[in-house]
């Protein structure tokens, strides 16, 4: 039984990531309000997809895109999200504002605007950026 558990967490690949300590050192490396971090399964519970929900002040493209590069600067160097594509969400506010879960629905539609100064996929809520843009937008930094 051990063993089979052994497979599925490497199969997952979610053994080794708490996403709530990443959320918190995510948040402060990057100054924002705070941040969610997800790992998601599509399809297959061996198809990993890192959600970073960021919570923000100010959801104008410029400044959602420095908060992008922040993220992007801790993502790279940070053993857990080094080497991995993101997605990422903007909301504003603090997280306990949205203790309900409903951040889900209030993500900023700017992902498109941010996605023209930083690279990566965007539409409306949704930035999408490969692991060679995430260590581009570092370097850059």
């Amino acid at each position: 039984m051990l063993g089979m558990a052994a497979v599925i967490t490497l199969m997952t690949g979610c053994g080794s990531m708490n996403e709530q300590d990443v959320a918190q050192r995510l948040a402060e490396a990057a100054q924002l309000n705070g941040a969610i971090v997800e790992v998601q399964h599509p399809d297959a519970p061996w198809n990993n997809k890192y959600v970073v929900w960021m919570f923000i002040d100010d959801d104008a493209p410029g400044s959602v895109a420095d908060d992008v590069r922040r993220v992007a600067v801790f993502a790279d160097a940070d053993g857990d999200l080094s080497g991995k594509p993101l997605t990422l969400f903007a909301v504003v506010g603090e997280p306990e504002a949205y203790a309900d879960g409903s951040y889900r629905l209030s993500a900023s539609d700017v992902m498109g605007s941010v996605s023209e100064i930083v690279g990566g996929k965007g539409v409306e809520d949704t930035l999408s950026l490969s692991a060679s843009d995430v260590s581009r937008l570092a370097v850059e930094q």
